[in-house]
């Protein structure tokens, strides 16, 4: 089997799966639809639901987790005008959820085979589920079993709100934020129940990034000479140089390219490197790092520094500007977009 999670609850999610494939609640709710479930293990821990399938696309419940993935999600689905088109995909490849997606048999990868067969998924079936975990930056992957524990608690919460829905005596809409119907589990006379009631659903803490330098390292780039150069400094998600996997076992990941060139009528790649996928903090040092390494093997430091205005970690150049004295503009970038595909190629 492709995890550690228990027969138990692969069954579990089956039979889910199967009644959710007879009861088809895509047929009459949309993803823009979404309600609360919280943990009942975790009560700090909440999932925010998503059927999808309507039209044409193909049935999927997803589970978006915790309040970021929910407003970032929501900017995503309900504000596409905000991004461009191209960006829609790499922002989704941010937001962690958990995911039952049902595909055509020819399309189950083999390692899902093995796990539906076990567990008795009849065989005749021309549309077989497919469980998988989404975390940012990473390959869709198998579930572990603290994610099939909680996708199993979201997918039964579908199948007792989907009726309330169709019945008209839940009504989800994206007016209702930041108000959301929200199932969590109660006791009542020392028996456990399900409840549902609107709750406000607060924003996420502002994202402040934190990480820390060694001193020398900003002493050693501010004594190299300043010239009138310019730097165009971009790192972002590199979907075209991914998945990689260090082991067949491991979960594959997109990795984050760090890319400076100096621009001009022939630009020079100053620096290329792939970066693993972090927490902010952790890939925050690695732009500081990579940057002042930049200004070591250029010899010299820039009089300013260019970032495109959706790139990763503008604040931490802006905070290294100060010990180095150049300037942060953000601005669409002029030599970097066309060389991302030709610099860095899979290992």
């Amino acid at each position: 089997m492709p995890s550690t999670v228990p027969l138990s609850l692969w069954q579990r999610l089956s039979s889910l799966a199967e009644r959710l494939w007879e009861m088809k609640p895509w047929s009459w709710m949309r993803e823009w639809q979404i309600f609360a479930v919280r943990d009942p293990e975790d009560p700090e821990r909440l999932g925010f639901v998503s059927v999808m399938g309507s039209g044409d696309a193909f049935p999927a419940v997803s589970v978006y987790l915790g309040r970021e993935a929910l407003f970032d999600f929501r900017q995503i689905i309900l504000h596409p005008q905000d991004l461009p088109l191209e960006e829609v995909g790499r922002k989704m490849m941010l937001v962690p959820q958990l995911m039952l997606s049902y595909v055509q048999r020819e399309e189950v990868p083999p390692q899902d085979l093995e796990v539906l067969k076990a567990v008795g998924w009849p065989l005749h079936r021309e549309v077989w589920p497919v469980f998988r975990s989404h975390r940012p930056a990473h390959y869709p992957w198998f579930l572990e079993e603290d994610e099939a524990r909680f996708l199993a608690v979201a997918l039964e919460q579908t199948l007792a709100v989907a009726p309330l829905v169709r019945a008209g005596e839940v009504d989800l809409r994206p007016e209702s934020h930041p108000t959301y119907y929200l199932r969590r589990r109660t006791e009542h006379e020392g028996e456990p129940r399900w409840e549902g009631r609107w709750e406000k659903v607060e924003p996420p803490p502002l994202r402040r990034v934190r990480f820390s330098l060694p001193e020398s390292l900003i002493a050693k780039a501010t004594a190299l000479p300043q010239g009138e150069d310019l730097m165009e400094v971009q790192m972002d998600l590199a979907l075209e140089v991914g998945p990689l996997q260090d082991q067949p076992d491991q979960r594959p990941y997109f990795p984050y390219l760090f890319l400076a060139v100096q621009p001009g009528e022939r630009p020079q790649v100053l620096n290329a490197k792939l970066v693993r996928p972090a927490e902010p903090g952790a890939l925050a040092e690695s732009f500081a790092r990579l940057l002042l390494e930049t200004l070591q093997q250029w010899g010299r430091r820039p009089r300013e520094v260019r970032m495109a205005p959706r790139a990763h970690y503008v604040q931490v150049a802006q905070w290294l500007s100060v010990p180095l004295a150049f300037r942060v503009r953000v601005e669409p970038l002029t030599a970097l977009p066309e060389r991302w595909a030709s610099i860095v190629k899979k290992p």
